[in-house]
């Protein structure tokens, strides 16, 4: 097992310290789990209207689940939505130990990224737009890149 990355240990210290790992952990299955039905949903080339008429839901809810803007995601929509890709629903009560697997971890960090690079993209490319590159040249010579450069993607 390497090294932790820093950025990733300041986080987690923040998270526990605020008190918040429940909710951040709880956060990520959900995206999780929304981006396993937008993966699916791809792979199996299907459109959001497609599955939507499978499902016997609007593609706008269809939509709304895989962009993360549902917040009352029910069962039933999810089993009719797993059926409708040809999959299987697990549902699983897992007790809480205070070490967790690095598996699982990695399994969110995964998702998040992707998750945080479906939405982003747009918000990103305005932002970047607005960057000073005296500033960007800056940080270059004072070697923050190479600090930079070892932060892992999300």
């Amino acid at each position: 097992m390497g090294t932790k990355n820093p950025g990733l240990q300041l986080l987690e210290r923040k998270v526990d310290e605020l008190g918040l790992r429940r909710e951040v952990e709880d956060e990520l299955a959900r995206i999780l789990i929304e981006q396993k039905i937008a993966t699916l949903r791809r792979r199996r080339g299907l459109t959001q209207a497609a599955l939507a008429k499978r499902s016997g839901v609007s593609q706008s809810m269809i939509a709304q689940i895989e962009s993360g803007k549902l917040n009352n995601l029910t069962l039933k929509t999810l089993a009719r939505t797993a059926r409708a890709l040809g999959a299987s629903l697990k549902i699983d009560l897992v007790p809480r130990s205070p070490s967790r697997g690095r598996s699982r971890s990695k399994a969110i960090q995964e998702a998040a990224r992707e998750k945080l690079e479906r939405v982003n993209h747009s918000r990103l490319a305005r932002k970047s737009a607005k960057l000073d590159p005296k500033f960007e040249q800056a940080m270059a010579e004072e070697g923050m890149s190479g600090e930079l450069a070892e932060w892992a993607e999300y």
